[in-house]
């Protein structure tokens, strides 16, 4: 499902961008690679190669970023550096700051997700994706309250990663300036592929 999402994503990007710099094909590569990642996460069997997939997932997402602005693949005049163009007709700091606020967002989800990965494998002692509803209900039904608390806190930790990472209702507030900086072609990508398959494999 995922190759047939990419798949469609390169028939309307070809079909549509006028690809005159050599610029271009990093922006392609970016997103071939992006594209194989998606693919590794489905394959992933415990919570630590899963995790490295995500970091891996997110700084392919910065090089998307860096890399859509310079391919020229919107840009018709290549001999006009000057009136800014090279950005989708928006200033260089709207791209410069989507950057920053994409830099730092991922920091801190990741920061918190390692966290959380060390509190869980402290209480559950196990990272297998398999054995961890069985250990999980096992520790429900049997914990104290002092151990109850602890696994509370570590899945809130979680579920708070996933909601900066995803940039839920709470932490919508940087998706909005996110978003102002990127261009169509990579924005399409980053909600057309790349949260689908995201969806697609926490379903």
């Amino acid at each position: 499902i995922v190759s047939v999402v990419f798949i469609t994503y390169l028939t309307s990007l070809f079909t549509s961008l006028h690809i005159s710099s050599i610029l271009f094909y990093d922006y392609l590569v970016t997103i071939f690679h992006l594209w194989v990642w998606l693919g590794m996460l489905f394959f992933s069997n415990n919570l630590f190669s899963l995790i490295f997939f995500i970091e891996l997932l997110s700084i392919s997402v910065m090089l998307l970023l860096t890399t859509h602005v310079f391919t020229s693949a919107h840009f018709y005049n290549l001999t006009s550096y000057a009136k800014h163009t090279y950005f989708h007709h928006s200033y260089p700091a709207s791209v410069l700051q989507t950057l920053l606020i994409f830099f730092w967002m991922t920091l801190v989800s990741s920061l918190v997700l390692f966290l959380f990965l060390i509190l869980f494998y402290t209480l559950v002692l196990t990272l297998e994706l398999n054995l961890i509803s069985s250990t999980f209900t096992f520790l429900v039904v049997t914990s104290e309250i002092l151990s109850m608390t602890s696994l509370s806190v570590t899945w809130f930790l979680f579920v708070l990663c996933v909601f900066i990472k995803g940039g839920v209702v709470p932490f919508y507030i940087w998706k909005p300036s996110f978003f102002k900086g990127i261009s169509y072609t990579a924005l399409f990508f980053y909600v057309y592929v790349y949260y689908f398959s995201l969806f697609l494999y926490l379903i």
